[in-house]
């Protein structure tokens, strides 16, 4: 529908309860099984989780769940990137800032990518242990989506950014009765959500593209949550309900009709 939306990444993403995938080292046998569809390999330290507790958002790390490494298996065109830790599985998309927009393959063909992933975890599991039930090992699923715009293209500074999105950002009156207006965002946002019994994380930044030199906004929004049982589709089907609506919603309508063209 937006052939021209600025989307910049997807993810896909389980995170497990315990080091699931340190069990009888299935990580490993993930990246063997893998190689040849994503051929190249890197290692980093591992990353933190960020979750909503008592309407606080905590990022921490443990590493004996999460272990000390994070693996990334990324295509040949590096645009699809598995990444694995000893408790988590996420499949990303990414467009980078010097590349067009349009490119976004769509939702069903990354969440194709993720299951197919996620069913090699299952049947691996029941190889060793039949009886094994990887949805009461699973703490969260995750939908993740980020935009990227260079709002200079819209507007001539940030405090215009109400032609952009939903968000009215503070002033300081002087001592002459001018306002001076931020020149930057640094935001954050959560929101509980019923419908997939979770939250939403929302960020929105400013900064500067590295590719390209120029001022950029960027708006992720992060949704976490899970079914009882195997409800998996379901969860993910009603999680890009919400993104879509959250991206229709808090973006200015003129600008959409623009990316419809």
């Amino acid at each position: 529908l937006y052939s021209k939306a600025p989307i910049s990444e997807l993810i896909c993403g389980v995170i497990f309860n315990n080091n699931l995938l340190f069990q009888n080292s299935i990580l490993f046998e993930l990246i063997a099984e893998l190689k040849n569809e994503y051929p190249i390999l890197q290692t980093q330290p591992p990353i933190f989780e960020e979750e909503l507790q008592d309407h606080k958002v905590f990022q921490n790390i443990n590493t004996v769940v999460a272990g000390f490494s994070l693996y990334r298996l990324s295509s040949t065109d590096r645009k699809i990137t598995v990444q694995f830790q000893q408790n988590f599985i996420l499949v990303n998309w990414v467009r980078n800032d010097d590349q067009k927009v349009g490119l976004y393959p769509g939702f069903s063909e990354i969440y194709r990518r993720f299951k197919e992933v996620f069913n090699i975890v299952e049947k691996k599991l029941a190889n060793y242990n039949p009886d094994i039930d990887i949805y009461r090992h699973i703490k969260t699923f995750t939908l993740h989506y980020q935009d990227r715009v260079f709002f200079n293209d819209y507007i001539d500074d940030i405090s215009k950014i109400e032609d952009i999105i939903k968000l009215k950002i503070p002033t300081l009156k002087r001592s002459n009765d001018i306002s001076a207006s931020a020149n930057n965002i640094f935001s954050k946002y959560t929101i509980p959500i019923k419908e997939i019994n979770g939250y939403s994380i929302i960020t929105v930044n400013t900064g500067t593209s590295l590719p390209t030199k120029q001022q950029i906004l960027i708006v992720e929004c992060r949704i976490k949550g899970k079914f009882d049982g195997n409800k998996i589709d379901e969860w993910f089907s009603k999680a890009h309900d919400l993104q879509v609506n959250f991206f229709q919603d808090f973006f200015n309508q003129k600008i959409l009709e623009s990316w419809k063209q």
